[in-house]
């Protein structure tokens, strides 16, 4: 009855997560900033894309919690054994009438030995947390002092450092992720609680210590990332600026495959290799060592050079995927508040 009441309410706060992360897809689907991959930059993105990306995985996890919530857990009565024998033939209909009187489905069979419905319940409560921790992780790094793109609310000093009064701490960021790693962490005790020997062992009794746990640390992820996006701060200038730390280098890809059908891709590959590397020692812009090299303007004017230099013409298909995923927000909360 706990865990069917839980639900609801986790409902709720995924759907203001999800319309939160819908309202920054929007805000930002023009804020330019750069994708970075294992640590380093990639190619650029928005801001507002980034969101949209986190948004995608809210969506799906909605689903997942409509389906626990359209069949929520049945309730147990089965006695010793589960054949519910003592009650002389009458037990499926004192079961019926107490399923019933609980508001609780009726079983078909009893089900005390097998914790699979349990198991994907907090297997689902586990992975929502590992997504949100995922999104506060993201926020966390990119409020690091060399990157400084966003920053959690201000917390009324609860972020302060307590040694450096100047610093502020992510620090609802970092106890999402706690939760969320407690919460796995009881997550994989619960999956042995399905390995219960015959119609009953103590196997069972691990989800006594381990199944609340997993909900109360979900409830303080989902509480912090919550929190943390209703007063998020962003920073375009700050995107803007990071975006252009590698004087255009992170568009070599795309010279590269302008220059390709001219010289073929190994030629051109190479030729932006060491366009980079040039760039790089001399501190210049890769439009302008590409402007200066007779290999390249011989297919490549100044102006063409200029527009495949520009970041926000190298979104590739970013905002109709953008427009796909706020299309989906869309319906979802219309249909919440129907």
């Amino acid at each position: 009855m706990q865990a069917n009441e839980a639900f609801n309410l986790l409902a709720q706060d995924l759907r203001a997560i999800i319309a939160r992360l819908a309202a920054l897809t929007n805000e930002h689907r023009d804020t330019l900033m750069v994708a970075r991959t294992f640590g380093g930059h990639a190619l650029p993105i928005t801001f507002g894309f980034k969101v949209a990306v986190w948004l995608s995985a809210g969506l799906r996890h909605a689903e997942r919690l409509e389906v626990f919530r359209r069949n929520p857990l049945e309730g147990e009565f089965a006695g010793a054994a589960g054949s519910l024998a003592s009650l002389q033939g009458f037990g499926l209909q004192v079961r019926r009438r107490l399923m019933a009187r609980l508001g609780l489905p009726e079983p078909l069979i009893t089900w005390g030995a097998m914790r699979d419905r349990v198991v994907e319940r907090v297997m689902f409560l586990a992975a929502l947390s590992g997504t949100l921790a995922k999104i506060g992780q993201d926020i966390a790094e990119l409020a690091s002092t060399e990157i400084g793109e966003l920053a959690e609310p201000i917390s009324g000093g609860k972020d302060a450092s307590s040694t450096l009064p100047y610093k502020s701490n992510p620090v609802y960021c970092a106890q999402a992720a706690v939760a969320a790693s407690r919460a796995a962490q009881y997550a994989s005790t619960v999956l042995q609680s399905m390995r219960q020997h015959q119609e009953r062992s103590a196997e069972g009794l691990l989800e006594f210590e381990t199944v609340p746990q997993v909900f109360l640390e979900t409830h303080r992820c989902v509480d912090r990332v919550r929190m943390v996006l209703d007063g998020l701060r962003v920073y375009p200038g700050r995107m803007a600026t990071n975006l252009g730390l590698t004087r255009g280098i992170i568009l070599a890809e795309r010279y590269m495959m302008a220059l390709a059908p001219y010289m073929g891709r190994l030629a051109a590959h190479d030729l932006l290799h060491e366009a980079c590397k040039t760039a790089i020692e001399r501190g210049m812009e890769l439009s302008e060592v590409l402007g200066q090299t007779a290999e390249v303007t011989q297919f490549l004017d100044i102006e063409t050079l200029a527009y495949l230099g520009n970041p926000r013409t190298y979104l590739g298909d970013a905002p109709e995927m953008l427009d796909q995923v706020l299309a989906a927000a869309g319906r979802f909360l219309e249909e919440r508040r129907s």
